[in-house]
């Protein structure tokens, strides 16, 4: 005689979001899994509350073979500040288990009073393409900052971050020949200073090949550390409509508010974060342009050249559709410079 027939439902993964800004989202993963000896089957995920309709999720059914499981993405998008909880309910074929599961939230209001802007160090040295310091130098003096450029040299000495407040890495060719111009013995003091500079609460801003030195490791098979400003990793976007080397114009989805914007984009990363505030992703979902903190200091990062002038674009006979993106650069800046 055979067993009878069952499909035990758990729950697991860490649905507590914490703190996520007004007009930015978070995200958590939600594991389904089945105990039992049959599959299972689920049809909907449901948040049971009035707050419920700002969690939403990336699947909604789906099968579960017998001691198998399935992960869900819950997103969190707050629309004012206050605190938010739910009940997460699984609807499935269960013969028993757990459906249900709390989940909570807080969201910070970003209208607070942004620091002062002071002095932006912007780097213009080997490895940054043509132009792009002078346009990113020129992105943050529209925000309010004073800027001036700095080199490899100036890099190596500690007086060079006093009396600023937001270090900038341009685009550029590749990480190596940052890492090159400053030279292998010079640059574990880099690394230790610029972390310093954050740590301490200092903003560190990095675009493209910026956003590549702000990850763990330098090189593949990770034996030169990289700046290490974030836990997670930087890697090249490739589903790109021409070869991902290319310069070219690309659709990002902005998050607040949602809207798709067509951006200049050569080249550049997308990012994994854990505990990142996102503002932006490709077209695929990963994150395109992002902020976290270090320490007492916050990290921005994007993938794409928010800060490309109309020069850019004529040079490889390319056209945004929807024009300058210069206004999202300016939002970046004033969530990288938020006073928290």
């Amino acid at each position: 005689m055979s067993a009878a027939a069952t499909r035990i439902l758990a729950l697991s993964g860490d649905v507590a979001f914490g703190s996520v800004n007004v007009g930015a989202t978070g995200t958590q993963t939600l594991t389904l899994s089945n105990t039992g000896n049959a599959a299972l089957t689920w049809t909907n995920v449901v948040f049971t509350s009035a707050s419920g309709s700002v969690f939403t999720r990336d699947t909604t059914a789906g099968v579960i073979a017998a001691g198998r499981s399935q992960t869900v993405t819950l997103t969190f998008a707050p629309v004012e500040a206050r605190s938010y909880s739910t009940t997460l309910t699984v609807t499935s074929d269960a013969t028993s288990g757990t459906s249900t599961a709390a989940v909570t939230a807080l969201s910070e209001s970003v209208a607070r009073p942004p620091m002062l802007p002071s002095t932006a160090a912007v780097y213009r040295g080997p490895g940054a393409c043509t132009g792009c310091a002078e346009a990113l130098a020129t992105l943050l003096q529209q925000a309010g900052f004073a800027t001036r450029f700095i080199g490899p040299e100036d890099l190596s000495r500690d007086a060079t971050f006093e009396g600023i407040s937001l270090y900038a890495q341009p685009g550029g060719d590749d990480t190596m020949s940052v890492y090159r111009a400053i030279g292998p013995q010079r640059w574990p003091a880099v690394v230790t200073r610029i972390q310093r500079f954050v740590r301490g609460g200092g903003h560190y801003l990095g675009v493209c090949l910026g956003g590549f030195l702000a990850a763990r490791w330098m090189d593949d098979p990770e034996t030169i550390p990289a700046l290490q400003l974030v836990s997670g990793t930087a890697d090249y976007y490739t589903q790109t409509p021409r070869p991902y080397r290319q310069d070219q114009v690309i659709p990002v989805v902005w998050l607040s508010p949602p809207t798709t914007r067509f951006v200049y984009f050569q080249e550049g990363p997308t990012f994994n974060v854990p505990g990142a505030t996102i503002l932006a992703r490709y077209e695929n979902g990963t994150p395109a342009v992002l902020v976290t903190t270090y320490g007492a200091g916050r990290v921005g990062l994007s993938g794409v050249h928010l800060e490309a002038t109309s020069d850019w674009y004529a040079s490889y006979h390319l056209n945004d559709p929807d024009g300058p993106d210069g206004d999202l650069g300016l939002k970046l800046i004033g969530a990288l410079s938020t006073d928290r």
